[in-house]
């Protein structure tokens, strides 16, 4: 009868050890799930809190005014038309208003886009200087947002009891939250940025630009003729290069764009053309 008892007491401990575990289990997702879900509120937050003002810091007279005004003379606002300027460099956009939330994010894609293309030729074709020009320039804006996501990536990353197909789940939804300008941010911040390089392994291992295309791919006379998207196609070749490069220096798979066929495909012609040179 003891004997008995022992075994039967053995198996409610067994029980009790696995309905512990699963709890304890249950309980550490739950904790995952408040920190992330917490962390995406902030990401919001800190997209809707963003603004963008031109803060008058670079202006031409409109043509009929130069001859107009003597030098030190007050010159009215209406004779004026307003330019964003990184560093010392004007950037070819006009503009004199202020952006709040995600426009803000999306105009200053555009400004980096523009930043870029006047100034890639320049700079011996090497993006790297200019973008780090735009970085420091709206450091103020951008800084926080790109910290945010690094982290909500690296507790994902870290989290044991996921496989990657769970992991993939929690990156998705952080993804849903970003448009496709801020994407196309965030994979030039990782390939640019020296101080965000940990951002960017990440991001491959989540396979996390798939639904980013900065180009579309169609047949042409039994050709394939790419059609720019996002990035400027004056410089993108070299922002693709640069991608591919650091791939290789941290020896990750090319897999950031995951099965993104239209991305796959211009890769592959970026290597042969390489090979080519």
């Amino acid at each position: 009868m003891q004997g008995k008892e022992l075994k039967k007491s053995t198996k409610e401990l067994k029980k009790s050890s696995k309905a512990l575990k699963k709890q304890s289990k249950s309980l550490k997702i739950q904790n995952f799930e408040n920190t992330f879900f917490n962390m995406i509120s902030l990401h919001n937050e800190i997209v809707n809190s963003s603004s963008l003002s031109m803060l008058k810091k670079y202006f031409e007279l409109i043509p009929e005014a130069v001859q107009s005004f003597r030098l030190n003379q007050i010159i009215p606002e209406e004779r004026k038309k307003y330019f964003y300027k990184i560093g010392d460099l004007k950037v070819n956009i006009q503009e004199d208003k202020e952006y709040n939330g995600r426009k803000t994010l999306y105009q200053l894609f555009k400004i980096l886009n523009q930043f870029i293309k006047d100034n890639i030729k320049q700079n011996d074709n090497n993006p790297i200087g200019l973008y780090n020009a735009f970085h420091s320039e709206y450091s103020q804006i951008i800084n926080h947002y790109f910290r945010n996501i690094y982290h909500i990536l690296k507790i994902i990353e870290e989290e044991d009891d996921f496989d990657i197909d769970k992991k993939k789940y929690y990156t998705n939804i952080l993804r849903a939250q970003i448009s496709n300008y801020e994407l196309a941010l965030i994979f030039m911040n990782a390939i640019y940025k020296e101080e965000d390089s940990k951002l960017f392994p990440l991001l491959v291992e989540f396979e996390f630009m798939e639904p980013l295309n900065f180009i579309i791919a169609q047949p042409y006379n039994s050709n394939v003729t790419f059609h720019k998207y996002l990035i400027d196609e004056t410089y993108l070749i070299y922002v693709i290069k640069d991608y591919l490069k650091k791939i290789r220096e941290i020896n990750c798979e090319d897999k950031i764009f995951g099965s993104n066929s239209h991305m796959k495909e211009y890769i592959n012609y970026i290597n042969k053309e390489t090979e080519n040179e």
